[in-house]
C-alpha cells in the first residue's frame, strides 16, 4: 500500500512540476497532437497524445528495468493526464 501511494504520489507531483517546466499541459498535447497529426495524415486527438504516452512508458518498462518505479509514476500521471484532458479541465 506504502509503494502505491508513493507512486500516486509521485505521479501528482511530476504533473504539478512538469507544468511550470513544460507549460500547460491543455496547450502541450494539443500542440503534439496537431503535430503527430501532420506527421500521420490522420487527426491525432490531445486524449490519444495521452494515451499512447502510456503505452510509450509500457514499451520502456518492458524492455528496460521493469521494477523501476519511474514507469509507473509516469503511466499515472498521464493517466491524470489524460481524465483531465477528457473531461476538459
Amino acid at each position: 500500500m506504502a509503494q502505491k501511494m508513493e507512486i500516486l504520489q509521485g505521479a501528482a507531483e511530476a504533473v504539478q512540476n512538469r507544468h511550470g517546466r513544460h507549460g500547460d499541459y491543455r496547450a502541450c498535447h494539443r500542440r503534439i497532437a496537431d503535430l503527430w497529426s501532420a506527421y500521420l495524415g490522420k487527426p491525432v486527438t490531445s486524449t490519444d497524445v495521452a494515451r499512447m504516452m502510456i503505452l510509450l512508458k509500457v514499451a520502456r518498462s518492458q524492455v528496460g528495468d521493469e521494477s523501476d518505479p519511474d514507469h509507473a509514476t509516469d503511466i499515472a500521471g498521464y493517466a491524470d493526464l489524460l481524465q483531465k484532458l477528457a473531461v476538459g479541465t
